[in-house]
């Protein structure tokens, strides 16, 4: 996701669930922005990446992970991520200069995106979909 003066965020979304984990890009080179992949994911189960074609992510041999790319052109194919990045733009628009977005507000973007009810869901939280929550109700 772009923000002012080309600056980028890298946003990733897990298919099923939708939590998003998103990350600061400071440098475009190709195996800086892989290991920010697997910097957000770590801690995550991952089975595959679907990529942009964009420069940026063109080190698939560095990745521990099968990627997967695009066809050029083809924005639906990432529908998932282009809705995310739709609704990351109500908390930062496009002319946001991303240097002076800290990583604390990044997180808490990232906790409000994770934390909305979705209808698709049941209105149940990506987090708890993911993570397999249920809540207790007591009486």
């Amino acid at each position: 996701m772009y923000g002012a003066n080309r600056k980028q965020l890298l946003v990733c979304i897990e298919r099923k669930s939708r939590l998003v984990r998103i990350g600061k890009i400071k440098d475009l080179r190709a195996h800086k922005v892989n290991h920010l992949t697997e910097k957000l994911l770590r801690n995550e189960k991952v089975i595959t990446i679907t990529n942009d074609n964009g420069t940026e992510f063109r080190r698939p041999q560095t990745s521990q992970y099968p990627i997967y790319y695009c066809d050029p052109m083809k924005p639906h194919q990432r529908g998932s991520v282009e809705n995310v990045i739709g609704t990351l733009r109500r908390y930062i628009k496009r002319n946001t200069d991303l240097e002076l977005l800290d990583e604390r507000r990044i997180k808490e973007i990232e906790d409000t995106l994770n934390q909305t009810p979705r209808k698709m869901f049941h209105y149940r939280t990506p987090y708890k979909i993911y993570y397999k929550c249920r809540v207790a109700l007591v009486v």
